[in-house]
């Protein structure tokens, strides 16, 4: 999935996210990172790699963003626990 990075919107970074639902057309998803926001309890949750299938431990943000269903690039896993 491909998300604006910095302040600059034409610039963008592939990131990992988690899909809560969909509808039509779009998907409600949380976004991942690997940088570590251990800072901010209030914004992340811990993701340990082993629940996700990606290759590190990340952190998943709380809040949620609605995005287009062709947006999604790939499937990168599947979550095997409770965010």
């Amino acid at each position: 999935m491909s998300f604006p990075y910095g302040e600059d919107p034409l610039q963008a970074k592939d990131r990992p996210v988690l899909v809560v639902a969909t509808e039509t057309r779009s998907a409600l998803v949380r976004k991942i990172t690997s940088q570590d926001q251990s800072r901010r309890p209030h914004e992340y949750d811990r993701l340990p790699r082993e629940a996700s299938g990606l290759t590190k431990d990340s952190w998943i943000r709380k809040s949620h963003d609605t995005v287009l269903l062709s947006s999604f690039r790939r499937r990168a896993g599947w979550v095997t626990t409770r965010v």
